[in-house]
């Protein structure tokens, strides 16, 4: 559900460096409004749909340890990976990021979908850096 130009193999030596049981890729969003700063009411600046550098999202790419799979997997069908087994790893220290600065995109919405195929279409896709 996203595009980047993440280095899968950066990010597996990482992960094999941490000795964690899981390493996701932390990414920056590009904003989908213009951003304002304010000083009180006072408009001081404007940024139309800035990326952001402050926070960071979980990116989507990652890899883990069977051992992962074993301890924080289950069958049941409610189960949601990304609310139980992200969070207990996390609690049990056992999941480190992987920092990426470069291009990542999200493909959720048909807007997306129509950015990124016109990237594509123009000879523009960021995604493909380490092809």
């Amino acid at each position: 559900d996203a595009v980047s130009d993440i280095n899968i193999a950066k990010l597996y030596k990482s992960h094999i460096d941490s000795k964690k049981l899981i390493t996701i890729s932390a990414v920056h969003p590009a904003g989908r409004f213009g951003e304002l700063d304010l000083d009180d009411s006072r408009v001081v600046g404007f940024a139309e749909k800035p990326q952001t550098t402050s926070g960071y999202i979980n990116g989507g790419f990652m890899v883990l340890n069977r051992e992962f799979a074993e301890n924080f997997l289950s069958k049941d069908t409610d189960f949601v990976f990304e609310g139980e087994a992200l969070k207990k790893a996390v609690q049990q220290e056992q999941m480190q990021a992987f920092k990426h600065e470069g291009f990542w995109q999200c493909m959720d919405t048909v807007r997306e979908h129509q950015l990124l195929n016109g990237m594509w279409e123009q000879g523009n896709a960021l995604w493909t850096k380490n092809w």
